[in-house]
């Protein structure tokens, strides 16, 4: 699904459903509340291993080999959030 083919969907919505939570149906958390949208807004990447990062983060670190670090998420991509609770 593209956010276009969502945004026709949404767009269908009664008054008294795009009052409703938006939450998701799925295999690992179902039910899972959205909290927010997110525009990426640099690139991230995962030298750590633990999970991604603003590749700015290590900008100043001398250590860190960042140009050659894969891009995990681009800067401009669009995410629905998950609720952490």
């Amino acid at each position: 699904m593209r956010y276009k083919d969502l945004y026709n969907q949404i767009k269908v919505l009664t008054p008294k459903q795009m009052e409703q939570e938006v939450k998701t149906c799925g295999f690992d958390r179902p039910g899972a509340k959205i909290s927010e949208l997110w525009i990426v807004e640099e690139d991230y990447i995962n030298p750590s291993g633990d999970g991604i990062e603003p590749k700015s983060r290590y900008a100043h670190d001398p250590e860190a080999d960042i140009e050659n670090e894969s891009v995990v998420c681009k800067a401009g991509t669009v995410l629905l959030v998950e609720d952490d609770k």
